[in-house]
C-alpha cells in the first residue's frame, strides 16, 4: 500500500487498519456467496409422479462431466450414494436392472474457474490520501444437474439443478458437499401439483 500522509505515522496505521478491515469485510461476503446455491427445478407437468416407485442409473456410470476442469474422480460415487439416500428417503425404491424401474437417473456436472479482477483505488481518508490495490481472486463455480427419464418412454420427466461456489475445503472433502447440493436440488421431487 503506498500513502503520503500529511500527518505521519499515526494516520498511516488508521488508514492500514481500514483498508485491511474493509479487505477483511469484502472476503467475507465474498466466501459467503460462496457458500449459496441457486436450484432451478423443471418437470413435465403430464406425469403421474406418484406412480414412480422404482429407479435405478443410467448405465454403469451415469455422470456425464461437461467441462474442461478436472473432476474429482470420486464424485460420481458421492453423487449415486446421495441420491439413493434421498430417493430412498421419498419412498423409492433402487432396482439394479432398468427394466423394473420406473425412472432411470443421470447426472451432469460442470465447473468453472472465474477470476475476481484486480484493480487500483485512490482513496481520501481523514488526513491521508494514498492507493492501494485490490487483490485478485479465483474461485471455482460447480453446477449439478440431476436428471429423471420415465424407463418406458425414454423422456425426460424431471430435471433439478444447483450451481455453488467450491472453496478449497469443498474439494478437500467432497461427500458433505455432494450430499448437501443433492438435497437441496431434491427437495423439489417429487413437484406438488
Amino acid at each position: 500500500m503506498y500513502c503520503v500522509c500529511l500527518f505521519g505515522r499515526r494516520a498511516t496505521s488508521l488508514i492500514r487498519a481500514f483498508t485491511n478491515l474493509f479487505s477483511a469485510l469484502l472476503l467475507t461476503l465474498w466466501l459467503g456467496a460462496c457458500q449459496t446455491m441457486e436450484l432451478d427445478s423443471g418437470y413435465d407437468s403430464s406425469v403421474d409422479f406418484a406412480a414412480h416407485k422404482t429407479f435405478t442409473w443410467s448405465g454403469p456410470h451415469p455422470l456425464l462431466a461437461t467441462t474442461v476442469v478436472a473432476v474429482n474422480p470420486t464424485l460420481e460415487s458421492h453423487l449415486m450414494q446421495a441420491t439413493r439416500f434421498e430417493l430412498e428417503r421419498r419412498g423409492m425404491s433402487f432396482v439394479d436392472a432398468p427394466e423394473q424401474a420406473d425412472v432411470v437417473v443421470s447426472f451432469a456436472v460442470g465447473r468453472e474457474q472465474i477470476r475476481v479482477g484486480s484493480h487500483a483505488e485512490t482513496f481520501q481518508y481523514a488526513f491521508a490520501t494514498g492507493v492501494f490495490d485490490t487483490v485478485a481472486h479465483e474461485f471455482s463455480e460447480s453446477r449439478l444437474g440431476i436428471n429423471m427419464f420415465d424407463a418406458a418412454t425414454r423422456q425426460l420427466v424431471w430435471h433439478g439443478s444447483a450451481r455453488r461456489g467450491i472453496t478449497g475445503a469443498d474439494q478437500a472433502n467432497v461427500a458433505p458437499t455432494v450430499a448437501k447440493m443433492v438435497a437441496a436440488i431434491l427437495r423439489t421431487y417429487p413437484p406438488k401439483k
